[in-house]
């Protein structure tokens, strides 16, 4: 027995030694193979910033850059002096403006052109930002950014006309919202409006669409997804073109509906139908009962309200035609041409106002 226990505990030690080099080994392996992953993703996505952090240069210019005013990098645009990496000054500003301050490269320069690198720095407050700049543009690629900025008033993009006109509010001047109206994202919502047989001025479209924490209008598909999010914004206009959209509120919970009875006006007949169903219903009382509510408030309202004759008036645009505004109010051209003694086929006058019948046949809801 003795002859057979040395042998044992060697083999017990080799095992034990393999398996300890074995795991060792493998570990070392696994360090290798992460730092070189590592180092590859630097790589590809940041070219810059393994020079940047090993002499501090191009992180700090980053950082002043990105502490810089509107102006300021607007002025940095005429700036070539070079930074780093085939990176100029005027770079830094283009890719700053254009990432933080709504600057529509792609409506200015061709998007061949455009050869996209991605960088990181770490801001004042130690938060790391991710940077878009662009290679390899020529002086008059420069000269056409610089042309769009002195050409146009509010030289943004499509977001950043929203963005502008939510931080002015009620201040903000005509130009601005008719350089939104100009956009092809909002003509397109106006057709996603259109497709609802919904026809509204676009003063009464920007109004929902500034309530929407989500600018992107090319998400838009139909005008219940624009309303959907907008309900708890409790808004008259969104109330009524919620009933438009979904007269039997078939998706809404019964919070909801009570919600929406609060800011709801039973002036178009469309909502008024809406309301007349809830009061029949499978809905729980309480929501019959505010829709019972709602109906008996309008129906005391009701004589008062038509002795009341609001009249509507508009404003002829260049090139506007008397079809064109009658088709936008619902109303005849005839009706249009007897209020405001018109002759069939007369040349409208740019900035006449027309007064507008009421109608008590459209179907479409107001602006």
């Amino acid at each position: 027995m003795e002859e057979n226990r040395f042998p044992t505990k060697l083999l017990t030690v080799l095992i034990l030694s393999l398996t300890f080099n074995v795991v060792f080994i493998a570990t070392q392996v696994l360090k290798a193979w992460e730092k070189k992953e590592l180092m590859t993703t630097v790589q590809l996505v940041d070219p810059v910033i393994d020079a940047r952090k090993e002499r501090g240069n191009g992180g700090e210019i980053l950082k002043q850059f990105f502490s810089m005013s509107y102006d300021q990098l607007r002025q940095e645009l005429n700036r070539t002096e070079h930074v780093e990496s085939g990176f100029r000054r005027q770079d830094l500003a283009l890719g700053l403006l254009t990432q933080f301050h709504y600057f529509p490269i792609d409506r200015v320069l061709v998007q061949s052109d455009l050869q996209k690198r991605e960088i990181f720095f770490d801001n004042q407050g130690g938060e790391r930002i991710g940077l878009h700049l662009f290679s390899g543009l020529k002086p008059f690629h420069f000269d056409a950014v610089r042309h769009f900025f002195e050409s146009e008033t509010w030289p943004f993009s499509t977001e950043g006309l929203i963005f502008e006109l939510k931080r002015q509010g009620e201040k903000a001047p005509e130009s601005l919202k008719k350089a939104l109206f100009a956009t092809g994202e909002f003509q397109r919502l106006q057709k996603v409006f259109e497709a609802s047989k919904v026809v509204m001025e676009p003063e009464t479209i920007l109004s929902v669409l500034l309530l929407s924490d989500d600018c992107d209008l090319n998400s838009i598909r139909s005008l219940k997804t624009l309303l959907r999010p907008l309900l708890e914004k409790r808004s008259k206009n969104v109330a009524s073109l919620y009933f438009w959209v979904e007269p039997d509120l078939i998706s809404l919970t019964d919070t909801e509906v009570l919600d929406l009875l609060d800011v709801v006006s039973l002036e178009q007949s469309w909502v008024q139908e809406g309301v007349k169903k809830l009061t029949l219903s499978p809905r729980s009382d309480e929501v019959r009962q505010k829709a019972i509510k709602c109906f008996e408030t309008t129906l005391a309202q009701e004589p008062a309200r038509l002795t009341e004759t609001k009249k509507i008036f508009h404003r002829v645009e260049p090139k506007e035609t008397l079809w064109q505004i009658a088709r936008r109010y619902g109303v005849s051209v005839e009706e249009i041409a007897q209020l405001n003694h018109l002759s069939q086929g007369q040349v409208l006058s740019v900035g006449k106002e027309l007064e507008i019948p009421p109608s008590s046949t459209r179907s479409i809801p107001p602006g």
